[in-house]
């Protein structure tokens, strides 16, 4: 792996790497973080370092229990009508509230950024809602 790869990233773009990889897994269930970093080893245009690994890893490792509160967090809502973009937000942001020390509000802002970047603001809004409830119930 190369240097540029081993050196912190700035929070922002380690969540960002993060969701993408979280999203990819919905297309390939046999993903993993290590094959990621095999595969894009020789490329410089994805970033990783240990903080987008542990988060990933997070989501991975949980993924049912993270699944499960968020399903407990939908109202008229079914887990399976959600967008994959969605999808994958809420799971890396459900994974950081509760496995991290991360303020709140700095998940919750800079998942819904990543929704409006990759979607819309419809997804940015529901992902915002949803994300409040599960923070309130993970935190408190």
């Amino acid at each position: 792996m190369s240097d540029i790869k081993n050196a912190a990233l700035p929070r922002r773009e380690a969540r960002e790497s993060a969701f993408l990889i979280v999203f990819e897994k919905i297309f390939d269930s046999e993903l993993t973080f290590d094959k990621i970093a095999e595969n894009n080893d020789i490329s410089e245009f994805f970033r990783f370092d240990d903080f987008t690994k542990n988060l990933v890893n997070a989501v991975f490792n949980n993924i049912d229990e993270i699944d499960s509160i968020i399903e407990n967090n939908l109202i008229d809502w079914d887990f399976s009508r959600i967008s994959n973009i969605a999808k994958s937000l809420l799971r890396l942001g459900t994974a950081e509230l509760k496995m991290y020390k991360t303020d709140t509000r700095i998940v919750c802002n800079e998942i819904v950024e990543l929704a409006n970047k990759y979607s819309d603001q419809k997804d940015a809004s529901f992902t915002n809602g949803v994300l409040g409830s599960i923070a309130r119930q993970v935190r408190d």
